[in-house]
């Protein structure tokens, strides 16, 4: 009981953003689907250019789909930089994935170098103390990496 007490005054909003974009890194890095869904809400909007390619259960079916084709050698953060408002109940976190791996196409295995793609989520407090990202946002990717239906690529 006292750790938990501890953990709820110690541990900032911006800490608690911090460690889901650390597990989701894990996720990804898994290729696992649904330990990438624990940490989203369930309205999550993929956002590419400023507008809504993709929500909910729309974006939640282009994660799965492109994890199935993904293998990683290796994903990692770094540029990490979370905020969160007391007020609001929202919170942002910015940062670079480094990452390098395998991807299937068709009958193909694409192997990738490091590859560099800088990210935005949007988070919102689901409950007390539990974040949950509610918009995904790249801000400058490869130009050869998928995209959800109906989503421009990157210019």
């Amino acid at each position: 009981m006292t750790l938990l007490v501890i953990e709820h005054f110690w541990v900032t909003d911006a800490e608690r953003i911090e460690r889901v974009v650390y597990n989701l890194r894990d996720a990804v890095a898994a290729s696992d689907a649904e330990g990438v869904f624990r940490h989203l809400s369930p309205d999550v909007e993929y956002i590419q250019q400023e507008h809504v390619t993709s929500s909910g259960e729309e974006t939640r079916t282009f994660i799965r789909s492109t994890l199935s084709n993904v293998k990683f050698d290796f994903v990692r953060i770094s540029h990490l930089k979370a905020k969160a408002s007391r007020l609001s109940r929202l919170g942002s976190a910015e940062f670079r994935i480094i990452a390098g791996g395998s991807m299937q196409a068709s009958s193909v295995t694409l192997n990738f170098g490091t590859t560099n793609s800088d990210w935005s989520l949007g988070f919102e407090e689901a409950s007390p103390g539990v974040w949950k990202v509610n918009r995904i946002s790249p801000t400058q990717m490869p130009s050869d990496l998928p995209t959800p239906p109906g989503s421009r690529p990157p210019r």
